[in-house]
């Protein structure tokens, strides 16, 4: 396969991850994680970006690909999240194979452009693995000691072991809250 062939690729990828992530994070705010539909939709605007820098290296006139979309119907934020890590860990796989091609093929361009979106890739795995566990293990609303909690719609601060159930500046459910690390 060419690096041409593997920048569309790359570039349905990315596009199809933008929109997932963004479904998801319309999920994640009904199940009540409202900082993870956050996360979601920051992901969904770097997978944006991602898909614009390969369209950039496209030769235009080789854009036939075919294209496989598997990821319906949406599921709960939880198996959301272990989707899109297994998924995620498949693209840098692929995104490594990528960069050697292209680098054999002497376009550096496209070589830098998918090991540094593998690195994002990886970033994003991360915090994922992150949120599952504290999914798992029913932390993402709880601490074992007092931490501050804030409040995403309107910046309310707040002391103690869970956020409020409702907050008392703006009104929204504690699902807007995030721990202040």
């Amino acid at each position: 396969m060419s690096t041409n062939q593997n920048l569309i690729k790359a570039f349905f990828i990315e596009s199809k991850n933008m929109n997932l992530f963004d479904y998801f994070s319309s999920r994640a705010k009904k199940d009540g994680y409202i900082s993870i539909e956050n996360i979601f939709q920051e992901f969904s605007f770097h997978e944006r970006s991602h898909a614009k820098n390969f369209l950039r290296l496209i030769n235009k006139s080789d854009t036939l690909e075919n294209f496989n979309y598997n990821h319906i119907p949406i599921a709960s934020t939880l198996e959301n999240l272990k989707m899109m890590i297994d998924e995620k860990e498949k693209i840098i796989d692929l995104y490594l194979k990528y960069s050697k091609i292209a680098d054999e093929e002497k376009n550096q361009k496209a070589c830098v452009k998918f090991k540094t979106i593998a690195k994002a890739h990886e970033y994003h795995i991360k915090v994922m693995e992150e949120l599952v566990e504290n999914i798992i293990n029913q932390e993402f609303f709880s601490s074992s000691e007092k931490i501050f909690w804030k409040c995403l719609k309107c910046g309310y601060i707040y002391e103690g072991t869970n956020p409020p159930e409702i907050c008392p500046a703006c009104g929204h459910d504690k699902s807007y809250f995030v721990k202040i690390k």
